[in-house]
C-alpha cells in the first residue's frame, strides 16, 4: 500500500506528458492536413496566373503583328501610288460625280468593317465553336476567296485588265518592283488580317477594331519619315480623333472592370 501511494504522483506526471503528447501530435497532423488542403489551391494560383501571362502575351502579339500589317500595306499602297499613274491623270480622267461614288463607298466601307468585325465574331459563337488557330485561318482563307473571287470578276466587267501591262509598264521603278510591290501589299494585308481576326478570338470585335483605329495615326507619322511628307493640320486633326477614340474605349473598360468588381464584392 505504501508502495501504490508513493506511486500516484508518477502515474499522474506520466497521463499528463501523455495527453501532451497526444494533443501536440493532434496539432501537428491538423497543420500537415492544413498545408496539404492549401497545396491544390496554391498550384491552381499559379495555374491561373500563367494562363493570364500566356493569353496577355497573345493578346500582344496580335497587336503588334496588326499594326505592322497595317502601317506597311498603308506605305507599299503609297509607294505604288506615288510611282505609278501621276495624282494629277487621275483626276483629269474621273469625274465629280464618280468622286462623290468613291466618297460614299469610302465611308459604307468604314462602317460596313465595324459590322464586319462583329459578324465575324458572331460567326466564331454560333457556328464555329471552336478555340484552335486553325479556325482563324479557315475564316481568313474563306473570306479572302470570296473577296478575290469578287474583285476578278469586278477587274474583268469593268474592262480594267486592259489597264494592268500599261500600269506595269509606266511604274518607275521597274516591272519586277511593280509585281513585288502587289505581293508585299498583299502579305502585309494578310498578316493585318491574322491579326484582327486573332484580337476578335482572343477578346472581342470591339477591341480588334480599337486597335485597327489605334493604328491610324501610325500610318502619316511613318509617311512622314519615309516619304518626307509634310504634317497637315488635317493629318493633325485625324491622329487627334483615332487616339482619342483608343483612350476612350480603355477608360471605357476600366469603368465597366471597376463597376463589375465594385458589383461582386456588394454581392458577398
Amino acid at each position: 500500500m505504501v508502495q501504490t501511494h508513493e506511486n500516484l504522483p508518477l502515474i499522474a506526471e506520466s497521463d499528463h506528458i501523455a495527453k501532451e503528447a497526444s494533443s501536440e501530435f493532434n496539432e501537428i497532423n491538423k497543420e500537415a492536413s492544413s498545408s496539404e488542403s492549401s497545396e491544390p489551391i496554391i498550384n491552381d494560383e499559379k495555374m491561373n496566373h500563367k494562363v493570364n501571362y500566356m493569353k496577355w502575351l497573345k493578346i500582344a502579339f496580335y497587336v503588334i503583328i496588326l499594326l505592322i500589317g497595317q502601317t506597311a500595306a498603308n506605305l507599299l499602297g503609297r509607294l505604288y501610288f506615288e510611282k505609278g499613274e501621276s495624282e494629277g491623270s487621275v483626276k483629269n480622267k474621273e469625274s465629280k460625280a464618280k468622286y462623290m461614288i468613291g466618297f460614299i463607298c469610302t465611308i459604307a466601307g468604314s462602317a460596313g468593317y465595324g459590322l464586319l468585325l462583329s459578324l465575324i465574331q458572331l460567326f466564331f459563337d454560333n457556328v464555329m465553336k471552336s478555340e484552335s488557330f486553325k479556325a482563324i485561318v479557315d475564316i481568313i482563307v474563306y473570306r479572302s476567296l470570296v473577296a478575290c473571287v469578287t474583285i476578278v470578276v469586278g477587274i474583268f466587267v469593268s474592262g480594267e485588265w486592259r489597264d494592268l501591262k500599261r500600269e506595269m509598264n509606266e511604274f518607275e521603278m521597274g516591272k519586277v518592283s511593280y509585281f513585288m510591290t502587289l505581293v508585299w501589299t498583299t502579305l502585309m494585308w494578310k498578316i493585318f488580317t491574322v491579326g484582327s481576326i486573332a484580337l476578335i478570338f482572343e477578346v472581342s470585335s470591339l477591341f480588334s477594331n480599337a486597335v485597327g483605329v489605334l493604328g491610324l495615326p501610325i500610318v502619316p507619322v511613318a509617311a512622314v519619315i519615309v516619304f518626307h511628307d509634310n504634317m497637315s493640320k488635317l493629318k493633325g486633326a485625324s491622329m487627334a480623333l483615332a487616339i482619342g477614340g483608343f483612350i476612350a474605349y480603355v477608360y471605357q473598360q476600366y469603368v465597366d472592370d471597376f463597376k463589375s468588381k465594385k458589383d461582386s464584392k456588394s454581392s458577398l
